[in-house]
């Protein structure tokens, strides 16, 4: 039942701050926030917990009761920078790494489907322990179902360097006795929650629901739905996007592509040797330092993520056979972008046929961008509009998915229920229009009952015609005339001929207003 892991690092960004100046981790020592007096911390070791510093203090009230802690500004992008080491660790071990957006230091991961690999939950554990130790970090780790279970039970300080709730009842009962400073972070809510008595989350979540919103606001709402597990905590999948560089200086200067392709293919053999697990290849940059001086940058980028160099090499040779070196190049800089693989382990037994083989379509869309540039492929998107001009515009095809993607959704906005195309009330109409339309020997008092009329016209933005529409109910009222009754014959249903049968039939006509004549238009 376990579905996720909370790894928070405890103080982060004092951690940081160690890892940055090693000599201070034998004094108490604070991260701050920004520079001046006035910064607030953000992070601190034990040592300065136990002389009473604490998470948001003003740097200035350290100073008054606590001189001798050392303390030094932690940038924003530090932190995400060591997070993301974190998270190239544990892609390791798992092919989804998580992070909470306002908060760096936590980090989830993902261990659906990792039964089998692992004695139990606690193995599995050990070894993210394992990771995150070797990068000299402290961490405390939570296995839970709930991504906000696991967050509440991981920064906790009550709790133990490891927990495990097997169960999602297990896992409410664990945060149920928790401080509710844990789960509120703002203080005058919590204030507010102390004065009404309330120290727990158990004891929020005993509130009355039509209660909350109203006397606490939404933000305890919020907190409560997620502790009764009716939603989650929001997050991030990290994707690291350093990208890995290789340098090269061929022996004698590069003329051919066939000799740059043979370079190029020793230096991408080296970066997929050092690929880690569930990762792959998404684009890689050619830079060629020519001999006078200029450089050559050349981007391809295959329709999915690969591990192998010969899709990439086929693409590289189209784009450098559009491209003649006109000076020869001395040196050569290769730099490989990684992505983990997505896996849908949920879709491997799923016997659903494609209708279409998009992996085949996107690798020609790739080939085409390989061979003419990046914005060589567009396709038309339908619009809105009222104009068959502006009917459809042309976009740029990233990838044949996300244009199939975003054509369901139109589908599907399309089809919503209550909309007019499926509406119970909107009756559906089968007409039998004629490309050119039959003149009809009418007077101006045609035979039958019209239901009209409705002003169509075509072309109407450049040669507008004058046309009056009109359903012809023939059958209704009066003797329709054997002219008509030989184009029901000839034109409706053969089988239900009879107008007693078929009092439904109706002629689509229009009566133009240039020629003064009556045409008929199709049979409805």
């Amino acid at each position: 039942m376990v579905r996720t892991v909370c790894c928070n690092l405890i103080g982060f960004a004092g951690q940081v701050l160690e890892l940055q100046v090693p000599e201070w981790r034998e004094h108490p020592c604070a991260a701050l926030g920004g520079t001046g007096a006035q910064a607030a911390v953000i992070g601190c070791n034990a040592a300065a917990v136990e002389l009473g510093v604490r998470m948001g203090m003003r740097y200035t009230k350290v100073l008054e009761f606590a001189p001798q802690v050392y303390a030094a500004p932690v940038s924003e992008a530090e932190l995400y920078l060591q997070q993301e080491r974190f998270a190239v660790a544990l892609y390791a071990l798992s092919d989804e790494v998580l992070c909470k957006p306002d908060e760096p230091g936590v980090l989830w991961v993902n261990v659906s489907g990792f039964a089998l690999l692992y004695e139990s939950v606690e193995a599995f554990v050990e070894q993210i322990r394992l990771q995150i130790n070797k990068l000299g970090f402290r961490v405390r780790i939570t296995a839970g179902c709930t991504r906000f279970g696991s967050y509440l039970a991981a920064v906790a300080d009550t709790v133990e360097d490891s927990v495990i709730f097997r169960s999602v009842a297990e896992e409410q009962r664990g945060i149920a006795q928790l401080p509710i400073s844990v789960a509120v972070a703002a203080q005058r809510p919590r204030e507010r929650l102390a004065r009404l008595g309330i120290k727990t989350v158990g004891a929020l979540l005993r509130l009355p629901r039509s209660e909350v919103r109203p006397r606490l606001g939404g933000e305890i709402e919020m907190i409560c739905r997620m502790a009764r597990g009716e939603c989650d905590l929001p997050a991030e999948k990290i994707i690291p996007h350093a990208p890995r560089v290789e340098t090269r200086y061929p022996e004698y200067p590069v003329r051919s592509s066939e000799q740059l392709l043979g370079e190029v293919r020793e230096l991408l053999d080296r970066q997929l040797q050092c690929l880690r697990r569930g990762e792959c290849i998404s684009s890689l940059k050619l830079y060629l330092q020519l001999d006078d001086g200029n450089e050559i940058c050349e981007r391809v980028a295959p329709a999915h993520p690969v591990g192998s160099s010969r899709v990439l090499l086929r693409l590289l040779q189209l784009r450098l056979e559009a491209r003649a070196l006109e000076r020869p190049a001395h040196k050569l800089r290769l730099e490989v972008e990684a992505s983990p693989l997505p896996v849908g382990q949920e879709q491997l037994f799923a016997e659903v046929p494609p209708e279409r083989d998009l992996q085949r379509i996107e690798e020609v869309l790739a080939v085409l961008r390989a061979q003419l540039g990046e914005q060589a492929v567009f396709y038309f998107e339908p619009m809105a509009h009222h104009l068959p001009e502006r009917r459809v515009q042309l976009r740029y095809a990233h990838s044949a998915r996300a244009r199939d993607s975003r054509a369901q959704e139109a589908r599907a906005q399309d089809g919503a229920p209550g909309s007019a195309m499926t509406s119970s009330a909107c009756r559906q109409i089968v007409r039998r229009a004629f490309v050119h339309p039959r003149p009809l020997s009418w007077d101006n008092s045609p035979p039958g009952a019209l239901s009209g009329p409705y002003l169509l016209s075509y072309d109407w933005w450049q040669s507008p015609a004058r046309r009056l529409y009109y359903y012809c109910h023939p059958g209704i009222a009066g003797d329709w005339g054997r002219e008509t009754g030989n184009l029901f014959d000839r034109f409706g249903d053969r089988g239900q001929r009879s107008r007693r049968r078929r009092p439904d039939l109706a002629l689509w006509v229009y009566y133009d207003l240039e020629s003064r004549c009556w045409m008929l238009q199709g049979v409805v």
